[in-house]
């Protein structure tokens, strides 16, 4: 039974499932280090960094400033320039302009995964770090400090799913106090968890929420601006690099 939804999960197959051949192979992730050095952060910061307000009664919301994990996948170092579309041909031109450049990429992503990729690909690996944002939502007194009896306090990671945009999440894996949500929905979601376990019936405590944001999206572009990667990579290493930041 689901301690949140109090709704039964999906019953255990009968026997043994046979396992389907994915485009995305299972391989092991290249071991993480520290940048040798950072890209400067951009002066002033952007203000939505230095929010730290109250998230709900109960928890209080800020953002925290990391580095993101590095060494990043190989990408070429020029970045997409859009042209200028004028005249009665301009949505034309806009269609081929983005067939070709989608061709182009989809191309240098799979010389990019190979052992010996295209010289013409010019694929490089960055020589500096850049920096990813996490989003902490924290409860004002943990479980523990509070004394309550019987509600467990957890902790729950988020990270982004492929091919969603910065307002959903996902459900990874599930380890002691830590659950890492699939395919749900951002903040709004988040109130909504903290509200149903701060019920006297639940019993567990949401002590703090960790959103994990893409090097690509929200806060942590405004602050890599022109050194996004043209390609991306997984995100299985922001998240490892994440949960091994002290904040």
């Amino acid at each position: 039974m689901d301690e949140l939804s109090g709704k039964p999960h999906f019953p255990p197959p009968l026997g043994p499932v046979k396992g389907e051949r994915t485009v995305n192979p299972r391989r092991r992730l290249a071991p993480l280090f520290p940048p040798p050095k950072l890209v400067p952060l951009p002066t002033p910061l952007p203000q939505s960094l230095f929010r730290k307000c109250a998230f709900t009664p109960t928890h209080t919301l800020s953002v925290h400033i990391i580095p993101a994990a590095y060494p990043r996948a190989g990408s070429p170092p020029d970045r997409i320039e859009i042209p200028a579309f004028q005249g009665g041909s301009a949505k034309e031109d806009r269609k081929k302009w983005l067939k070709e450049t989608m061709g182009r990429m989809f191309w240098e992503k799979r010389e990019a995964e190979k052992v010996f990729p295209d010289p013409k690909a010019n694929i490089r690996v960055a020589e500096e770090g850049i920096w990813g944002t996490l989003l902490r939502i924290r409860r004002n007194m943990s479980v523990e400090d509070e004394g309550i009896q019987g509600p467990k306090g957890i902790t729950l990671v988020v990270a982004h799913p492929n091919g969603f945009h910065k307002e959903a999440c996902s459900f990874l894996f599930e380890i002691p106090t830590v659950l890492i949500l699939f395919w749900q929905i951002w903040e709004p979601t988040f109130k909504h968890l903290v509200e149903m376990t701060e019920d006297p019936s639940s019993q567990i405590r949401i002590d703090e929420i960790w959103s994990i944001e893409a090097v690509n999206h929200g806060d942590a572009a405004l602050l890599n601006g022109v050194h996004i990667p043209k390609l991306r990579q997984s995100h299985s290493c922001p998240v490892l690099s994440s949960l091994d930041c002290r904040c």
